[in-house]
């Protein structure tokens, strides 16, 4: 069950990293595109670290029931 949530969490985490890098590219004032740049970075970052969970819970669970 936590393998599942981790990877719609990412599936989510990358899509808003998507919205927020699009918007980064929309700004005209540099301050705001380099907010929506962080924040890209950070939901990337956020991304990144549930695949990982939920590789590492898959392979726990394969662990298990071998």
């Amino acid at each position: 069950m936590t393998t599942q949530k981790s990877e719609i969490r990412a599936v989510e985490y990358r899509a808003r990293a998507e919205a927020s890098a699009q918007a980064a590219q929309g700004c005209a004032l540099d301050r705001t595109r380099e907010q929506h740049e962080r924040a890209a970075a950070v939901w990337a970052d956020l991304a990144e670290a549930e695949e990982r969970r939920a590789r590492n819970g898959r392979v726990f669970l394969g662990a298990a029931t071998s």
